[in-house]
């Protein structure tokens, strides 16, 4: 690949919305420069879901929504007035998955039953609208995996975000038949990088930057953005011996099956 030819990729996870708003413009312009092609952003609450489908409006056909309640933005008050919110978000035709939701077992999360149960409403959304779900897995072992399935029944497609599993949950998530969505992480886990060498085929892969605002970091240069799916795609294609371009040409149909972008 020459330097001045860049790649069309899908970045299928990043949470734009929480970027301010001239930062956004920003974000997205360089993302065009380097050729991405399409922006799918995540909701974590309602107001979140609410400002990715605003962005979907503000640049339809570039930016694609995600909906969703993530298990950090659960407490005793996450109630029916915000399912129904996420349901409703759910139809629009801006909305191409219910992301971002799952289990996240940190000693500040919320009480597990109840992760459990919003979690499992979601579900039933995502089934209800026919949209696949982009899921959250942190210290949750395969907890994910057995209410997706009976929640599910392999009705809809479903993606492991920010995928870092061990080889046991890799094929957990495979044999379901689920995507893996691969982001930076790829470039400094060496285990990662066997399992997508030899364990991964790039039929089950799709690309993520998982993108959002980064304070801790000293410079603003080095916050992650969507433009840096290029290099997640380099480091695949190095790693399994192959062209980039096959790379991009077989995520790109993977994600566009996914979401039902044209």
């Amino acid at each position: 690949m020459l330097k001045d030819e860049h790649l069309r990729l899908i970045d299928c996870h990043t949470h734009l919305d929480q970027y301010s708003d001239s930062d956004i413009k920003d974000v997205i312009k360089r993302s065009k420069i380097k050729g991405v092609q399409s922006i799918v952003s995540a909701g974590v609450n309602l107001s979140s879901s609410q400002k990715n489908q605003s962005l979907a409006l503000e640049y339809p056909n570039y930016v694609w929504a995600g909906v969703g309640i993530h298990p950090m933005e659960i407490d005793s008050k996450t109630d029916k007035h915000q399912l129904d919110g996420v349901r409703k978000l759910a139809g629009n035709k801006e909305t191409v998955c219910i992301s971002e939701i799952g289990l996240d077992y940190e000693s500040s999360s919320a009480n597990k039953s109840l992760q459990k149960e919003i979690f499992s409403q979601q579900i039933q959304i995502a089934c209800e609208v026919n949209k696949p779900i982009v899921f959250h897995n942190r210290g949750a072992s395969t907890d994910p995996i057995e209410i997706l399935n009976r929640e599910s029944n392999g009705k809809i497609d479903i993606v492991a975000h920010y995928f870092q599993g061990t080889i046991n949950y890799t094929y957990m998530c495979l044999n379901n038949g689920f995507y893996i969505s691969l982001a930076k992480t790829l470039l400094r886990m060496p285990e990662l990088q066997d399992l997508v060498k030899t364990e991964i085929p790039l039929e089950n892969i799709v690309l993520e930057t998982d993108s959002y605002p980064q304070p801790f970091k000293k410079k603003r240069s080095s916050w992650t953005e969507p433009w840096e799916i290029e290099k997640v795609a380099t480091k695949i294609a190095d790693l399994k011996g192959i062209d980039v371009k096959e790379v991009e040409h077989i995520t790109n149909r993977n994600a566009s099956k996914i979401f039902g972008l044209d």
